[in-house]
């Protein structure tokens, strides 16, 4: 018998067999996941999702146990967990103290490599420190995106289409209902929630309706834009908004930035094309009040993005949006990546073949501070900043919480810890280079006076 449809994997899967059925490890952008099929292997019966952040390089059974080897270890799956949309299985693990040797262990899965382009070159996080991250959970529920103003914040349920609020001891005080001047509802189905400390506002991005909502943080309506934004373009596959204060700015890969000014008694619109200001597909944003910048995550192909910075002037006018800085190289990412701004720096979420990791950045884009591991199993769907400057993060359905020290833009070590900037990467491949290439003239050097020293006889 063989499968109907390709099942597809980012790793090598492994497959294990068992009395009702096949077993088979995969790794998706949600991170490593089991997919239970039927004897023939003609129909998933199941998929369970691991909370390991590592792919399965083995699996076998010990008293009807699950064993997997992942990361060096072995995790033995206690319980499997129906979720509301029979869709998904969340498996928990224990994770066995005895470490797995290497002679033991299976050989660790290598995540296929994308093609690169002759022209745009890739960071290569190697060179770079990587510390843990230190993390708590705070919410159980369904968190897709969060939203922080003042002591609240904003949390996006999945499940019920909901905005949650909650106070800064993380208890629900109710939900935000966003009202017309009347008094009567508006219907929303929030995709993500954005904050904007300057005019007290939240702006919400509905995706399936597509409209974006600015409201206060009571449920007061602002104003709302959509379906159509101008007689030429609508607000369709928009993936992310954020509030200056001044000016709104919404984000749509096919067309580019949609700019909405919020000052005067009439609303004033304008669309920036993306071959305008030099992008391929915007997907995310990020503002920064302190320096009145928005950073533009750009994806510039299959799992390649790149980073842009753009000034934003007061006058609403057709050049408002000056570039400044941009990324040198490009990022790989198995997932959308999520960005983030504050007066130190820049947040870049990264999903690898390892697990997410957070890349801290210079203010300038120039320079690579840190590479932060969560230990965490899918991508990183939102990121904010806490009311008590924590990092919370929406991953794996649940909201996290990150020590800021795991997160510092300054080195602990100011001898073995400095940011490592671009041209300083491309030194050190350099160096490595010559260094190899002067051995194997010395050595070929010391052969050759070896060789007319002591001539091979005929």
């Amino acid at each position: 018998s063989q499968s109907s449809e390709p099942v597809k994997s980012l790793a090598t899967p492994c497959v294990l067999c068992s009395s009702s059925g096949t077993l088979l490890s995969v790794l998706s952008s949600e991170g490593p996941q089991i997919v239970c099929m039927d004897d023939a292997c003609t129909s998933v019966l199941r998929t369970v999702r691991l909370s390991v952040r590592k792919p399965v390089t083995d699996m076998c059974w010990s008293d009807q146990t699950l064993l997997v080897c992942s990361g060096g270890e072995v995790c033995a799956i206690q319980e499997v967990i129906d979720d509301a949309d029979d869709r998904a299985f969340v498996a928990e693990s224990a994770i066995v103290t005895k470490k797995v040797g290497k002679k033991k262990a299976a050989s660790r899965a290598e995540a296929p490599t994308q093609p690169v382009s002759p022209t745009a070159s890739v960071v290569n996080l190697a060179d770079v420190v990587e510390t843990v991250a230190c993390y708590q959970p705070i919410l159980a529920t369904d968190s897709v995106s969060i939203a922080s103003l003042s002591d609240q914040c904003f949390v996006v349920s999945r499940s019920t289409h909901s905005i949650f609020v909650y106070n800064s001891h993380w208890n629900c005080v109710g939900s935000l209902n966003v009202t017309n001047h009347d008094g009567s509802a508006i219907v929303i189905r929030p995709h993500c929630i954005r904050a904007c400390s300057e005019g007290q506002l939240i702006v919400i991005l509905d995706q399936a309706g597509q409209t974006v909502t600015v409201c206060q943080p009571d449920g007061q309506l602002r104003f709302q834009v959509g379906p159509r934004f101008s007689s030429c373009y609508s607000l369709a596959n928009s993936e992310d908004a954020v509030s200056t204060g001044d000016v709104l700015i919404i984000c749509n890969p096919n067309r580019g930035l949609f700019l909405v000014s919020l000052n005067g008694p009439t609303v004033g619109k304008m669309t920036v094309k993306k071959n305008q200001i030099r992008l391929k597909r915007p997907v995310r944003l990020a503002w920064s009040c302190e320096r009145r910048i928005v950073f533009v995550v750009d994806q510039a192909g299959q799992n390649r993005y790149g980073l842009a910075a753009f000034s934003v002037q007061q006058q609403f006018v057709p050049n408002m949006l000056q570039q400044c800085a941009v990324l040198p190289d490009q990022l790989l990412s198995l997932s959308t990546p999520c960005v983030l701004a504050s007066a130190e720096g820049i947040l870049i979420s990264l999903l690898t073949s390892e697990g997410p990791k957070i890349l801290c950045l210079s203010s300038d884009c120039l320079s690579i501070v840190r590479v932060v591991r969560l230990s965490l199993a899918g991508a990183v769907k939102d990121m904010c900043w806490l009311p008590d400057n924590r990092l919370g993060i929406c991953s794996d359905g649940a909201l996290w919480t990150v020590d800021s020290g795991s997160c510092s833009f300054h080195p602990e070590n100011p001898e073995g810890n400095q940011p490592i900037s671009y041209d300083e990467i491309a030194t050190r491949k350099s160096i490595t280079i010559v260094t190899l290439f002067e051995k194997f003239v010395a050595y070929y050097r010391y052969n050759r006076r070896r060789h007319q020293a002591f001539p091979r006889r005929l």
